[in-house]
């Protein structure tokens, strides 16, 4: 994530924050959010592959982002 602050303004990164956060927020469910995920998102990298739920990779990318 560390190579995003070279080619994402803050603004950028700040707006894919509040994207993620309104995605969760949006999915409250566990089983929904692991769903709507497995659907819209590309399943090169599978969060279950690595022992993480879908909602725990978010707050990874989050964690990493902030």
């Amino acid at each position: 994530m560390a190579n995003l602050n070279k080619t994402w303004s803050a603004a950028e990164i700040r707006a894919l924050c509040e994207e993620i956060d309104d995605f969760i927020k949006t999915h409250p469910d566990a089983g929904e959010l692991e769903s709507v995920f497995a659907r819209d998102f590309h399943r090169s990298y599978r969060p279950e592959a690595f022992g993480m739920t879908s909602r725990e990779f978010l707050a990874h990318v989050l964690a990493a982002l902030r």
